[in-house]
This record gives C-alpha cells, structure tokens and sequence, in this order.
C-alpha cells in the first residue's frame, strides 16, 4: 500500500523503494554534479530539432516558433520544478512511478509508469531509425542493398547492421552500470556542442537578416498563431529527458545533494530552450526560411549556401550523430529504471527488479528493454510519425498529473523542509494548466499519411495496454483478490 485510508502518513517501505523480498537492490553511486548537469541538457537535446526545425518553421515561421518555443520552455520549466519538488520528497529512482505510486496509490503508479515505459521504449525505436538516417545522408552507400520496404518506406541493410551495433554498445554500457553511461554520455555531449556551436556561429556571420523575413508569417497560409500552438504542443518531445536526471538521483555520489540534482534539472530545460532558439534564428538568417520549411533535414540544408559547407555540413553530421547517440543512451537508461522501479514497487514481476551484484546495474530490466529496442529497429523510417504523435500525447498527460500530484503533497506535507516550486499553489496550478494545453494541441500534430502507420499507433497502445494488464494481475493476485471479498 502507498498511503494509510487517511492519506496522511506515507508508508516509509515505499518511500525508502524497497527491494522485492530476498533481493539486494542496491544502485551505484557515482555521478557527480558536474556530470548531472552536462547529462540533462544532453538527454533532451538529441536529434528530434533536426527534423522539427523545418516543421516549425512550415507551421508557425520563424516568429511564431519562437514565440512557441519560448512559450513551451516556459511551461516545461514550470513542469520540471513540479517534478523536481517530488524528487525532493522521494529521491529514488523511478520518477514517475515513485512519485504517483506515493501519491495516488498502487494502481495508479502503474497505470503512469507503464505508459511512460511504452513512450520510452518507442522513442528507442525512433532513436535508432533516425541514426539509420543519418548515416544514409552522410554517406549515401552505407544504406547497402534494400532488404524490404514497410510502411512506405525502403530499409537498407548497411544502415541496419550500423544502427544495431550501435545498440549492442548502448546496451552493453547500461549492463555495465551508471558509470559507463554517463561518462559515455558527456563525451558525446561534449563533442555535439562543440561542433554545432561552430555551425551557428558560420550561419550567424555569414547569413543575413533577410533571409528571416517575413518573421510574423506561416509557410503554409494558416495564421502563425496557430502554428506556435503547435509548436507548444510538442514540447513533450522537445524537452522530453529531463527526467532523466530525476532517475539516477539515487545514484548521485555521497558528495552531490538531491537539491542539487532537482535544481539542475530545471536548469537543463533552461538551456535546452535557449538551444532551440538560437537552432531557429540562426538557420534562419543563414538560408531563406521558405526553403528550410520544406526540407527533409533543414539544419544541414540551412548550411548550404554558407562558405565551406561541405565540410560544415560533414561535421554537423556527426554531430548529430553523436547528439542521437547520447540521446538514444538516456533514454534507454530511463526505460530500463522505469520497469526496475515498476518491480520494486510491486506493480510487475521482481524478475524486472534484479540488480547485478557486480555492476549495481538493474540487468533483467537492460535486457528486456534491448530485446524491445532491436525489435524495434527494424520498422524504417515511416514509424516516425506515429511514434512522435503517441511519445507527445501520453507524456504531455502524465506532466498533467505529475504537477498535480505536487500539489497533492504540498497539501498532506506542509511541513516538509527541500526544494518548493516558487509562487505556492498559482505557479503550481499553472503547471498543471500548462501540460494540460501541450495534450490539446499535441492532438494537432499532423497524423500519418500511411494507414498502416496509423495502424501502427494503435497497434502497440491496445498490446501494450494488453500486456502491462496481464502483468499486473500476476503480480498482484492476492491484493485484488482481497479487494473483491471487501
């Protein structure tokens, strides 16, 4: 149980995250402020901008995404100070899942964390397709001879077998333990800021104001109103992963405080806001924004008319390689600590709970999200889209109920002494507001053209709401058993 009948003293075993009888759940502790820091900002910015620029710009021009980026970042700080109130409170890994377990009890703990796992697991898939991507763009032969064709779209055998090396390297980090991943992560993050922090600087000496006007309209003749509402409604993907930083807080070192890690947390969404802004007006400047608007990937379109831009575009390439790359680790460390955190409440099997004695890695969990993410690997680059609309729904959702679940806590613990969002219940009820409108406007993201694509969607919302039933009905048997004879 979460809470006595009373909803006002918190039972200490879940707070604490205690292991499944006969198991040793301990996790590393080894990540430092420093890495905290350079790890949220590079878990939310990864590859999703290089597509969305040109979205953006179609929809809303370069003043309405502005004005939707900004609003968006604003909304998203609010959200990520919520989240970090209850990180406050329960600093355990498991996000999500910790905090609404605590707060709304078992059931719905489950409910939240099971969708937030499908919302991960399909954005591996999206992470490894979209290096496949990549890849072809850079180097056009690597896509190899066409193995098949599925929803619409060739799959290519050399870009397969690289996207699954790759996979086999993010798995075999996060088997190894936090360590690994994080310090794999900064590298990357390192690199990808120093080469695309070059770029822009080329795109804002050498473009031209003109090539950002006219700022206050649309590429597709609907008013740029609407189109930064759209571009506020994806924020979810946008600024997605800051959690990441919430789920290893309890592998911070004994040196880094958890007011520390909340506080960088809201700070990494910050920066990611000011990121894309900077992405946005200076592509802009640097290649009209008409032609950026109906590119396929107009961050490296937007640097052909700069000098060098063979090699600009080359290393920007790699850039975003290596900015996937680190987002396509944290996102795999995040799913595999929602099912670890799943299991160690009790919601689903212990064999998800496992932790290897030597790493301090949740091992069974690593496995079983690798398993999904290869299976994933193989659908091409037509399940983008339903992957992108089912990623920003169900995540815009759960902020909703996340910020509310702070307010709850605010109202059963007065008293308690950590990190307090600014501003008491108005700010509070803004955030909940806020992810509120990013779920109606994420409603008007464009739907899939290929019907099975669409079909796609509701394919993995209606299995995965089938299996993730099947699974908490074994595990917890006995306690509906005991509900029905009250």
């Amino acid at each position: 149980m979460a809470f006595s009948s009373s909803r006002t003293e918190p039972n200490r075993e879940l707070l604490i995250g205690a292991p499944p009888p006969g198991q040793t759940a301990s996790l590393q502790k080894t990540i430092g402020a420093a890495q905290f820091a350079v790890f949220g900002f590079g878990s939310i910015v990864g590859s999703a901008w290089v597509i969305l620029l040109g979205i953006w710009l179609l929809h809303a021009g370069p003043g309405g995404a502005a004005v939707g980026i900004a609003l968006g970042g604003a909304g998203m700080a609010l959200i990520a100070a919520m989240y970090a109130e209850l990180a406050s409170r329960f600093p355990q890994t498991g996000g999500e899942v910790t905090y609404i377990n605590a707060v709304f009890g078992k059931a719905a703990g489950f409910v939240v964390g099971w969708l937030l796992t499908l919302a991960y697991l399909s954005g591996l898939a999206l992470e490894g397709v979209a290096l496949t991507w990549l890849l072809e763009v850079l180097w056009p032969p690597i896509a190899g001879r066409t193995l098949y064709v599925i929803f619409g779209q060739p799959v290519g055998s050399g870009g397969l077998l690289v996207s699954l090396g790759c996979w086999a390297t993010i798995a075999w980090l996060n088997y190894r333990g936090a360590r690994s991943f994080v310090r794999f992560q900064n590298t990357l993050t390192a690199l990808f800021l120093l080469v695309v922090f070059v770029a822009i600087g080329f795109e804002l000496y050498f473009g031209s104001n003109h090539n950002l006007r006219p700022v206050w309209r649309s590429g597709d003749g609907e008013s740029w109103l609407i189109g930064a509402a759209w571009v506020f409604g994806s924020a979810p993907i946008m600024f997605n992963s800051f959690q990441a930083v919430l789920q290893a807080i309890e592998e911070r070192s004994h040196t880094t405080s958890k007011e520390v890690v909340v506080r960088l947390a809201i700070v990494a969404v910050g920066c990611a806001a000011l990121f894309y802004l900077l992405v946005v007006f200076a592509a802009a400047r640097a290649t009209p924004w008409r032609a950026l608007a109906t590119s396929d990937l107009p961050a490296i379109h937007a640097l052909a008319s700069l000098p060098w831009s063979g090699a600009l575009k080359t290393a920007l390439l790699l850039a975003l390689i290596a900015s996937l790359l680190k987002t396509w680790s944290a996102v795999f460390m995040t799913a595999v600590r929602l099912l670890f955190a799943q299991a160690r409440e009790g919601m689903i099997p212990g064999f998800f709970g496992s932790v290897n004695p030597r790493t301090g890695s949740p091992d069974k969990a690593v496995i079983v999200v690798a398993a999904i993410n290869f299976a994933g690997l193989f659908l091409g680059k037509g399940m983008l889209m339903p992957i992108i609309n089912i990623v920003s729904l169900a995540i815009a959702l759960i902020f909703a109920l996340i910020c509310a679940a702070a307010l709850v806590m605010r109202k059963r613990d007065p008293e308690h002494v950590g990190f307090r969002t600014p501003g008491g219940y108005p700010v509070g009820t803004l955030a909940v507001l806020a992810a509120l409108a990013m779920a109606v406007f994420a409603l008007l993201q464009p739907t899939p053209k290929s019907p099975a694509a669409d079909a796609l969607k509701w394919t993995l919302l209606a299995s995965w709401t089938l299996l993730g039933l099947a699974l908490f009905v074994s595990r917890n048997r006995t306690l509906l058993s005991a509900r029905r004879v009250s």
